[in-house]
């Protein structure tokens, strides 16, 4: 049986009956800021491929089922005109022209299903980005979806459609979150180097900045090496032996310096000073110095994440190491500084100590 059959052609005419409901989805969303961006998207990544892949399926389906004779003579006319021309068997021309129509609709089922998966992520997603839901998001580039396409088209795993969905719906929230170069990388990844990065990111520390036209992007991101150096293996019992940080490497997900360094003083509570909490794991942080008002330059080891890097990290669905997460505290308590949870990645002034009474002049 050809795999544009029954088993194709029903996951189409499902895909087809999903779109209804997506368009009442997208109807109601109308006054959200990425709106247009939705229905860009959604217009030159599927509505005609939704068409094209139903009339295909039905044509391929026709042919084998011989519901339109006419069609079949034609094609097996031209099979052979084609394989006389090239000097070649019908049959290979036969099973090239199939393999051709399979790939296509292969395509389209592959997109279709990323692009619900992003629809679902901005109807039920509820994050802020930062950015004035009464103002318009900028236009997404129609070079991003052309090339987005070309690459997600090949995505048939549902570990690789779920993220590359995830990708759709930030790009269409926030336009120019993902370079094209992420895109490919992303395509690129196999099974292994995908777990390593979710690793990698379950442990890693970011600090976010806000954008002028709204959102936030992540200034830095890296993971502690607590004690000792990531490139000794340090990380290896929490998953990150100095060899899958080489894979991460190869991808170029971290940066080839495994013991590049950050400062943490701008996370750091002192008065009249502002304040710029990091993220770990789903919370934020500040840290709080054990001794007060004594100046201590925290300096942060570790595998620092790479521009693509930073740029998958929200797309990332992180597990809990709970081992890190005890290990890591502890490590700022023997620098002298507590971690102390934060509301969000808003920088904040932290109120200026008020002179005693007992200093103030009579």
């Amino acid at each position: 049986m050809s795999d544009l059959e029954d088993g194709t052609a029903e996951q189409s005419t499902g895909a087809v009956g999903w779109w209804s409901g997506a368009l009442e989805a997208l109807r109601a969303s109308v006054g959200a800021a990425w709106h247009k961006n939705a229905v860009a998207a959604l217009n030159r990544l599927c509505t005609a491929g939704v068409d094209h892949l139903v009339g295909r399926v039905r044509d391929a389906t026709a042919e084998r089922h011989s519901e339109s004779q006419a069609r079949i003579k034609l094609t097996e006319a031209a099979t052979k005109q084609l394989a006389k021309q090239m000097e070649v068997s019908p049959e290979y021309v036969d099973a090239a022209m199939r393999g051709a129509a399979g790939r296509i609709v292969r395509e389209r089922i592959n997109v279709d299903q990323i692009a619900k998966i992003a629809m679902i992520e901005l109807t039920s997603d509820q994050e802020s980005t930062g950015q004035d839901e009464s103002s318009e998001t900028k236009p997404i580039s129609e070079d991003w979806l052309n090339g987005f396409e070309g690459i997600a088209s090949k995505m048939s795993s549902a570990q690789m459609r779920l993220l590359f969905g995830k990708i759709l719906a930030k790009e269409i929230r926030q336009p120019g979150a993902f370079s094209l170069r992420t895109v490919a990388l992303m395509g690129e990844l196999d099974n292994r180097a995908a777990e390593l990065f979710r690793v990698l990111c379950s442990v890693a520390i970011s600090t976010v900045l806000p954008k002028a036209e709204g959102g936030f992007t992540v200034a830095d991101a890296r993971v502690i090496s607590l004690e000792g150096s990531a490139g000794s293996n340090s990380l290896q019992e929490y998953g990150l032996h100095y060899f899958n940080l080489c894979t991460l490497q190869d991808y170029q997900l971290i940066v080839t310096d495994l013991n590049g360094w950050r400062g943490m003083d701008t996370a750091v509570q002192r008065p009249g000073a502002v304040v710029w909490p990091f993220k770990f794991g789903a919370r934020y942080f500040t840290l709080l110095p054990k001794t007060p008002n004594i100046k201590i330059e925290l300096k942060a080891y570790g595998p620092q994440l790479s521009t693509m890097g930073r740029e998958l990290l929200s797309i990332v669905d992180i597990e809990p190491n709970t081992a890190y997460s005890q290990a890591l505290p502890q490590w700022f308590d023997r620098n002298g500084f507590a971690m102390v949870e934060s509301p969000g990645p808003t920088p904040w002034i932290v109120p200026p100590i008020e002179p005693s009474p007992e200093a103030s002049p009579n």
